[in-house]
């Protein structure tokens, strides 16, 4: 054997066994391989949910992001979306077989390939197999160390695509540590908050307490004061009412003095005015039975004298119409009697006061 067949035999030798370790994705519970120090360095995969970017914080990177893939907070709160395991495994096992698949049609594809071939050369005549025979088993060992070759970089991608999930999954426990961390930090600074909000609530009760003392204190004091100067005024109230009722009683004992003295006075003076009413009743009394007792004599002697001259004056008409009858009887003699009626005259007629003063005129 030449030393370049050996050579290709022994790398397909070397090869062969780690192509025969396959990954299984789909199976959890299977150990990985360790991981190669090539893969650390690479960039984290566009699949992986947990990034700032997907919650609206493009523009403004965060400078406490390392290397490790841990997130800090600067500025604005970071919001935080937890992935679903289920859905990440249906993702990861949709691309895991569409890997399979693609790996068995390669397999297929190279095995019809191989098939075809063996095919064609079982056909060919045996002379052309005879003669052919040195320079296929030249060829074999080609084919193995490239279907070796195929299988290492067949398990190189399935190393990449495990490396790749690995990454992914530390990636998504790291966020959710971070998650856990941040939450944990949030419940520590909800709880030193409640602490410091109980401590200013205690605070604050307390304050209000001894306000509220102070306030009663204050309240009590002024009603107290209150209460001193309500009796100072009731007394003083009482003492100006029991002045007044002396005051009034006193006021009122002299005006009753006042008031009985002045009708005594009053009484005294009507009756010295009834007294002189009386007498001055007395003596008008007097002088006009006096003046009545005057007056009757006089009206006496001037019914006298009225007489007197009313008897004359009548004894003269009376003489004078007998004379004129006499006069006319003697008239009518001498002529035709005619009886004619005699007025009837009047023996005694009422005296006047004029009457004297007209008979003495006549």
């Amino acid at each position: 054997m030449s030393p370049q067949l050996y050579h290709f035999v022994s790398l397909y030798e070397q090869v062969l066994p780690e192509a025969e370790i396959v990954y299984d994705l789909g199976n959890q519970n299977q150990r990985p391989p360790p991981i190669t120090e090539g893969l650390h360095g690479e960039k984290r995969a566009k699949d992986v949910t947990f990034t700032a970017a997907e919650h609206g914080e493009q523009g403004h990177p965060d400078p406490e992001q390392n290397s490790e893939g841990k997130l800090g907070l600067f500025g604005k709160k970071v919001m935080v979306h937890e992935s679903d395991p289920s859905k990440d495994n249906m993702i990861l096992n949709e691309r895991s077989a569409e890997d399979i698949r693609c790996a068995i049609q390669q397999i297929h594809s190279t095995v019809q390939a191989k098939r075809e071939g063996a095919n064609l050369i079982k056909d060919q005549s045996t002379t052309r197999r005879t003669g052919d025979s040195g320079r296929l088993m030249k060829l074999l060992p080609l084919c193995a160390v490239d279907k070796a070759y195929e299988n290492r970089e067949k398990h190189n991608s399935q190393i990449k695509k495990r490396n790749l999930v690995l990454k992914i999954q530390d990636d998504r426990r790291r966020a959710k540590d971070n998650i856990d961390e941040f939450l944990g930090d949030k419940v520590k600074d909800a709880v030193d908050q409640d602490a410091r909000d109980s401590q200013i609530l205690q605070q604050q009760v307390q304050n209000n307490f001894l306000d509220s003392s102070n306030s009663i204190d204050k309240v009590k004091q002024r009603h107290r004061l209150f209460c001193n100067q309500k009796e100072a005024k009731r007394s003083e109230y009482l003492l100006a009412k029991e002045f007044n009722i002396h005051h009034l009683s006193v006021a009122k004992t002299l005006l009753r003095h006042d008031r009985m003295i002045r009708s005594q006075e009053e009484m005294k003076e009507k009756i010295r005015l009834v007294q002189n009413v009386r007498e001055d009743e007395d003596g008008q009394k007097e002088f006009m039975k006096c003046l009545q007792e005057h007056r009757q004599l006089l009206l006496q002697i001037e019914n006298a004298s009225e007489k007197a001259t009313l008897g004359s004056l009548v004894l003269q008409k009376s003489n004078d119409r007998l004379h004129e009858a006499r006069a006319r009887v003697t008239a009518t003699k001498g002529q035709r009697v005619t009886a004619q009626a005699m007025c009837k005259v009047a023996v005694k007629q009422p005296v006047t006061k004029g009457t004297p003063q007209k008979h003495g005129r006549t």
